[in-house]
């Protein structure tokens, strides 16, 4: 994912797992989930801003694909 995201010159969004420890207060990310952008939409990125108004850096997630991939962890 980390490369995949260094060499898109478009934005790329998706699901981290891994595991919270609380007496250390460390996140490991153990696993990376791609997960495909919501068709039709053109928001986010540094240059523009999401149609629902939230900015840039946005991401609308195609909602069938987000749940595929949560049910793989």
């Amino acid at each position: 994912m980390d490369f995949h995201a260094h060499c898109s010159s478009v934005e790329v969004g998706g699901l981290l797992g891994g595991t919270w420890d609380a007496d250390s207060a460390t996140l490991t990310v153990t696993r990376a989930f791609p997960v495909l952008e919501a068709a039709g939409f053109s928001g986010g990125g540094a240059a523009g801003s999401s149609p629902s108004g939230r900015g840039s850096g946005a991401v609308e997630f195609d909602e069938a694909d987000r749940v595929r991939v949560g049910r793989i962890g």
